[in-house]
C-alpha cells in the first residue's frame, strides 16, 4: 500500500495535519484521493472527511469566547473552570487552526486594552 492509498483509510485528524504540514491545496487533494483505486463508497467517505477536514482548519473561534478573551486576556476564566472554556491544545491536536490563531489575536488586544487602561490611570490619577 502506497502513501496515497493510505489516504482512503485517514481521519479527519490525519487528513488535518496532512494538510497543515505539506500545505496541501483542496483541488489537489481531492484528485489524489480521486486517483487511488477503491470503492466509490470508500472514496465518497475520504472525499467527505477532506470537506471536514478543510472546514476544520477554517472554522472561527465562537463570538462569546473572543469577548471572554477580551476582557479576561490569555483564558484567565478558562483556568478556574478546568479548561472547560477553551482547551488550547485538544484544539491544537484537532487542528483548529484558525481558533488558534484567533485566540491569541483576541487574548493580545485584551492585554493590549489592560495595558492601556493601566497607562491612563497612571497618567491621571
Amino acid at each position: 500500500m502506497n502513501h496515497q492509498e493510505e489516504y482512503i483509510q485517514y481521519t479527519v485528524e490525519n487528513f488535518v495535519h496532512l494538510i497543515l504540514n505539506e500545505n496541501i491545496e483542496k483541488k489537489e487533494l481531492y484528485a489524489k484521493v480521486q486517483k487511488i483505486e477503491a470503492s466509490e463508497e470508500l472514496t465518497s467517505k475520504a472525499l467527505q472527511r477532506v470537506d471536514f477536514a478543510y472546514k476544520r482548519i477554517e472554522e472561527p473561534l465562537e463570538n462569546d469566547i473572543k469577548y471572554l478573551l477580551l476582557i479576561f486576556p490569555f483564558g484567565t476564566v478558562n483556568r478556574t473552570n478546568n479548561g472547560s472554556l477553551f482547551d488550547v491544545q485538544k484544539n491544537k491536536e484537532l487542528g483548529f487552526k484558525k481558533k488558534i490563531e484567533e485566540y491569541h489575536k483576541y487574548s493580545s488586544i485584551g492585554l493590549f486594552i489592560y495595558i492601556i487602561i493601566i497607562i491612563l490611570a497612571l497618567i491621571f490619577f
